[in-house]
């Protein structure tokens, strides 16, 4: 077990402690955690190297790294596109920092990544890190104590903005409630696995709390992904007969809280309004609703760009400015992103990119479904399988929206796909027990 006050035996092992504090400030002070995971990284490919270069499943990523550069370059001085004439070539350049680091990430956090404890460890200050994010939404909601607060002269910033800004859903120190819930939806796994694990009866009683909160803000986020996130993860851990009792006793709950009346108006409201004329109507709305609309937006630009694509942030200014034969006029609509990650990779850098990506984290999902069922005891499936459905939900999310561009949430989900790879076998980094 490594304690961090313990004097490190090697290089390496002072990179995982900095990879570890790294994680723990990352949800509530991205500055700092960044830099604790940058150092981390830069330790890591130094004493590393020649692992990470023989590592078949790093080529991909290699690979990747050429064509955003490529890219990067064709869209800014080889063969700009007259759409983005005027538009700020160096926007581009820096917004490469939302991929690039990524992709390094991945192939450098392994070694920190590579012994089921390890991944407990990495997991536990997770936790850690996110008690701040909980308080920040207590604060919210609760003490309607409102941001944003800057720290270090503006370095970090807890957004909490008023609920009446946010429309009355939570939002903590995110800037959105979206990456509120994709927050929680990646902790919940690991809060209910350390749960499951804990012999201490304070302990419990502690973690109970600790994920009731983080239920209760998921539900407070008004995140359909989270409402969806929650079933599977509680379908996982508890099983179906367990789901039941636990959806029965939610139903009780809130009869005994005097919420029944107003769910009943609710759904009898609902149903009343359901026919097939409206049925109809509902599936014709599909064609102007503003997601199928930036979806037909961003399909309509990989199109004309589908090698190399247009660049990283350029979905926002082409969506606004340069979508006039698109319908309904798209002045009322304001997007910065394509919400959907393969459309996000496509229009930025070109389709053999996207499908690289694409098939690659398939296989690796594939592969280390396949590895747990076979090769690991209980106890070893666990962790393992509780990171999987972690790396799963954040996914899940990236569908139909991109809450990647948080740097908090880019870099969990690095970690999370660096630990995935870890899994499998044939792994020539030091093991840390």
């Amino acid at each position: 077990m490594i304690s961090l006050f313990k004097k490190p035996e090697n290089i390496l092992e002072t990179g995982e402690r900095l990879f570890l504090l790294g994680i723990f400030f990352l949800p509530f002070a991205l500055p700092i955690g960044a830099f604790f995971l940058l150092i981390s990284l830069v330790i890591s490919f130094s004493n590393n190297y020649k692992q990470i270069f023989k590592d078949k499943w790093n080529y991909p990523i290699f690979v990747s790294l050429g064509i955003i550069l490529m890219s990067t370059l064709n869209s800014t001085i080889i063969n700009t596109p007259y759409e983005l004439l005027k538009y700020e070539k160096s926007i581009i350049w820096i917004n490469l920092f939302n991929w690039i680091p990524i992709l390094f990430g991945f192939c450098g956090f392994q070694p920190y990544l590579v012994s089921n404890n390890q991944k407990i460890r990495a997991s536990k200050f997770l936790l850690l890190g996110s008690i701040p994010v909980i308080i920040s939404c207590v604060l919210q909601f609760n003490f309607n104590i409102y941001g944003p607060f800057r720290i270090l002269n503006g370095l970090i910033v807890w957004f909490q903005y008023p609920l009446k800004q946010s429309a009355y859903a939570v939002t903590g120190l995110f800037n959105n409630q979206n990456y509120t819930a994709c927050f929680f939806s990646i902790v919940l796994p690991f809060a209910l696995f350390t749960l499951k694990r804990t012999k201490s009866n304070f302990n419990k009683y502690f973690l109970i709390i600790f994920n009731f909160l983080i239920v209760y803000f998921m539900f407070l986020t008004q995140s359909r992904n989270a409402f969806l996130c929650l079933f599977l993860i509680f379908f996982y851990f508890f099983g179906f007969k367990r789901l039941l009792l636990i959806i029965s006793s939610i139903s009780i709950i809130t009869l005994i809280l005097g919420f029944l009346g107003f769910i009943n108006n609710f759904l009898i409201a609902f149903i009343s309004e359901i026919n097939l004329n409206t049925f109809y109507s509902k599936l014709l709305e599909l064609n102007t609703n503003p997601r199928t609309q930036i979806w037909h937006s961003a399909i309509s630009f990989i199109q004309k760009r589908p090698i190399l694509g247009w660049g990283a942030s350029t979905f926002s200014h082409l969506f606004n400015f340069h979508n006039e034969k698109l319908k309904p006029p798209l002045q009322l609509l304001n997007s910065q992103h394509s919400h959907n990650l393969f459309l996000e990779l496509s229009h930025n850098f070109g389709l053999p990119l996207a499908f690289i990506i694409l098939i690659t984290l398939t296989m690796l999902i594939f592969k280390v479904i396949n590895n747990i069922k076979i090769n690991f005891k209980d106890f070893d499936s666990l962790i393992n399988e509780t990171w999987l459905i972690s790396s799963l939900l954040v996914l899940l999310y990236q569908t139909t929206d991109i809450t990647y561009y948080d740097g908090k949430i880019s870099l969990i989900i690095c970690i999370l796909f660096a630990g995935l790879r870890t899994i499998l076998p044939v792994h020539n980094f030091r093991k840390n027990t």
